[in-house]
This record gives C-alpha cells, structure tokens and sequence, in this order.
C-alpha cells in the first residue's frame, strides 16, 4: 500500500457540479440586476472561491460581493446543490479505497454543510472518515486551510503516506504546501498542462487508476 490517507476535492473530482454553481452566479446577478456573463468556461470559476470569481471572472464589483455570495448560496442551498451528478467509476474507488482500509478525507473549497450533503444525497459519506470543507468563520477558506483541518480531524501526523487528489491547480498547490503528496485527475475541469505545471507528483485519467497509485 503506497498510501493510507487519501484527500478528495469535490468540484470537479468527486462530482460534476457546474450547472448548479453557473445557475448560482446566474441567479446572483439577477437578484442584484446585473448581466451574467454567459458562455465563461467552467475552469475559470470551478476551483478559486466564490468571492474570487465574482470579483475576477465576472467582474462584480467588490463592494457588492458580500451580498452576491449570499444570494449565491441562497440559491445553492435550495436547488444548486441538487444539479450535478457523481462521476462514473468514483463510488466504486471510494469502495476499493475504503476495503484495503485507507483513510478518506474530503477538502473542499465548497462550504463544509454543502459538502456534507452531497456526501448523504449520493449515499457515499458512509466512506469517509471526516469530511472537511470551508468553514470561512473559522478562517478556513484557502485550499490549505482545508486541507490541514482534515488531516487535524483525522489525527493524522504521518504526512509521507497522505495523496491529495483533484482536478486543478488549486489542489496540486494545496497539497504541496501541506507537504503530502498530490495526484491530479483529468476527468474533472483541470487538464494536463496545468497538472504538471502545478508540480503534480501522479496524473490519472480514470477512477481506476487512482485507486491503482493509492493501493500498488
């Protein structure tokens, strides 16, 4: 076994949750009457905060993002949160992952509760040790906060054995100043190019080969 801890994100790598999040920035602009940049790729506002790419995707103006990411997750809440789907292959990783007996963490940039959720409304929670998410009131929002909350909770201190798995940058970078390794995946919203940019120790194309690195 090559790893015994495995940390997830979740947008893009755990579940594919863009019509939900673009119909969140789309309903904020809405309620605040303003033009919702349609057509933006989902690579540029899947993967930096909320706050981040109202202010620097679609070109909110700072003083009104307080109350855009409120209306953002008022509508998440409700509906967004249901408009994505797990992807092929993930339920039966977490399972394999889960038998051999490995440690599974989530660390998400997605609110703790939503991430919560999700786990519960996919039946897959039942797989994972803690799942840690942005608690913003507790100064947990960068990918490295998170990161190190899970690993806390989990009362792990052996970080040689640890991956950290997901589909961009943000995840790569994370998991390399919490010094654990890091594995990006290609099935979510990142690809390659910025993969091996970021410094990604492993790249996987499918769920499979995920669990193969994790188990060899």
């Amino acid at each position: 076994m090559r790893y015994t801890v495995a940390l997830f994100d979740m947008d893009g790598t755990i579940n594919k949750t863009d019509p939900g999040v673009r119909n969140g920035f789309r309903y904020a602009f809405s309620k605040l009457g303003k033009s919702f940049t349609e057509g933006v790729e989902c690579n540029e506002f899947l993967g930096p905060s909320i706050e981040h790419s109202f202010e620097f995707v679609f070109g909110l103006e700072p003083e009104l993002i307080p109350e855009a990411v409120k209306l953002y997750r008022e509508y998440y809440s409700s509906t967004g949160i249901n408009e994505c789907e797990l992807y092929p292959g993930l339920r039966e990783l977490l399972a394999r992952l889960k038998n051999e007996g490995v440690t599974l963490l989530t660390a998400s940039s997605k609110p703790e509760k939503f991430v919560r959720i999700i786990l519960d409304n996919f039946d897959i929670a039942k797989y994972f040790d803690y799942a840690a998410g942005g608690r913003p009131e507790l100064g947990l929002s960068d990918k490295i906060d998170v990161i190190e909350h899970a690993l806390a909770e989990a009362g792990v201190t052996d970080r040689t054995r640890c991956l950290m798995i997901g589909d961009r940058k943000y995840d790569i970078e994370g998991g390399r100043m919490a010094k654990i390794d890091t594995c990006g995946i290609l099935w979510g919203y990142g690809d390659r190019p910025e993969l091996e940019e970021a410094g990604a120790d492993w790249i996987a194309a499918t769920p499979e080969e995920v669990g193969d690195i994790i188990c060899s």
